[in-house]
């Protein structure tokens, strides 16, 4: 029943089961008119309506224009002709076109009635606006274990009705975070058995989120927040090492509900990072809360000091820890356009000490910045069923595997900072191979005034969580 001014909606579950579904679910909608546009912040969208019947037999279907490479898409079905349950799937999307079927239980699939499914095809730049709306796309890896996509979790769930066995192997997910609403679409069929996505929202009880980001690179990628701040902090890291070349997160347009973040080259490099990283953030609102016993405080400063002048602030806590804390801070602000870090020092109970650094070859003074700091006890909690684990490790030039406690995820969130400087060259921390219980990190130097690359030991602290 939908009409252009309005539609009926339910969580049907898979015939198999009794029918009731009593745990009143959250679902995210988006409503647009047919047809294909392009808008003023330059995002490509195609909106339209197929029509499927069968199982489990995938149909070809055309944009009606071809987009300038392949669109993320999401499909919904929109009519109810056969009332046995069913999931759509798309593979093979490309700039012209996709395939989609439908998919019943697996006890049956045996044919389905015509039913009618709308599309919404995206293709936007990494700085997406959609109206008023800070968006952001992604594409992730997920299986039947939740996996983290921005501040939300998201798993394949498979039914039961052929056998009791429901692992899935690992799918290519769309993923629209609109505001603070989650859409995805299973792109992908490398495992047939039938399945629907399912999403764990961010932690609500506390003003607080954490989350994963995909595909950053040198261009400014918006990325949306599921809760609204009055005063949010934002720390951003490690960066992934999937592209060598050595660089500086940066932030900027810290607001309410949104912040940018790319990962830009030292200034000697040529500034475009063809490789996409992945990074983990996490906001709070400035000031003092608790998560499950442990004491989260936060807060920015602004600073011109650089560590290339031996120069550090120092910052007291508001309130005094019984153990030193972990501390992540980084560069909230981009009044300067040269590249530059945050570096952490001196972490104790009643403080720590914080400054800037530019690459190792410049030393000309850098314009006021915002600095970013949160700090956490260290211990193991689990807010609103999510388990976040404060540890410590230590890392040096040479990757090297840190064992992190397990997760009900695929992979967990994982934020990292350096919290000393027994070395001072110009450096970042960065992680590879990250495994269910497991993640490799270095020490990235860059290369600006001399090839050498090799870096002491240095004390990190880490944020595992699902």
């Amino acid at each position: 029943n939908v009409s252009d001014n309005g539609f009926e909606v339910r969580f049907q579950e898979w015939d198999y089961l009794d029918g009731n579904h009593w745990a009143p679910e959250d679902i995210a909608y988006i409503v647009k008119g047919v047809g294909h546009s392009t808008d003023a912040n330059g995002v490509t969208t195609e909106v339209g309506t197929i029509t499927l019947d069968g199982t489990g037999t995938f149909n070809s279907f055309t944009f009606t224009e071809a987009f300038s490479k392949a669109p993320y898409l999401f499909l919904t079905i929109q009519s109810n002709n056969d009332e046995q349950a069913i999931t759509v799937r798309a593979k093979e999307v490309t700039a012209t076109g996709f395939k989609a079927a439908l998919l019943e239980q697996q006890s049956l699939m045996d044919g389905h009635s015509s039913e009618t499914v709308g599309y919404l095809a995206i293709d936007a730049p990494h700085a997406v606006w959609m109206g008023e709306t800070p968006s952001q796309l992604q594409k992730i890896t997920a299986s039947s274990l939740f996996s983290p996509v921005l501040s939300s979790l998201i798993k394949v769930e498979e039914e039961r009705s052929g056998d009791a066995e429901v692992a899935h192997i690992d799918e290519t997910i769309n993923v629209l975070a609109l505001g603070d609403k989650i859409f995805a679409q299973n792109v992908s069929n490398f495992g047939a058995d039938p399945c629907a996505l399912r999403y764990m929202a961010p932690e609500h009880t506390a003003q607080v989120e954490w989350g994963t980001i995909n595909n950053i690179d040198h261009n400014w990628s918006i990325i949306p927040l599921t809760k609204s701040y009055s005063d949010p902090v934002v720390v951003v890291g490690p960066v992934s090492n999937n592209g060598a070349d050595p660089g500086v997160i940066r932030m900027r347009n810290v607001t309410s509900n949104s912040f940018e973040v790319a990962y830009h080259e030292w200034n000697y490099l040529d500034g475009n990072h063809g490789a996409p990283e992945t990074v983990f953030y996490l906001v709070a609102e400035a000031g003092s809360q608790t998560l499950d016993g442990l004491t989260l405080q936060a807060g920015t400063l602004d600073t011109t000091k650089l560590l290339n002048a031996a120069q550090w602030e120092t910052v007291t806590f508001p309130t005094t820890y019984g153990a030193a804390p972990a501390v992540f801070a980084g560069v909230m602000s981009y009044t300067g356009t040269d590249k530059v870090i945050a570096r952490l020092n001196n972490v104790t109970t009643a403080g720590f000490q914080v400054t800037m650094q530019e690459q190792e070859a410049k030393n000309d003074g850098h314009v006021a910045e915002t600095i970013s700091w949160i700090s956490i006890d260290k211990g193991t909690v689990s807010v609103n069923g999510r388990s976040l684990n404060i540890m410590d490790t230590q890392a040096t030039d040479t990757a090297t595997a840190t064992t992190v406690p397990s997760t009900s995820c695929r992979t967990p969130f994982i934020l990292g900072a350096i919290q000393t400087a027994f070395e001072i060259d110009p450096s970042l921390l960065r992680y590879q191979a990250l495994g269910k219980t497991s993640v490799e990190l270095k020490i990235q130097e860059e290369k600006s005034a001399d090839p050498e690359m090799t870096h002491a030991t240095e004390d990190i602290s880490l944020m595992v969580a699902e």
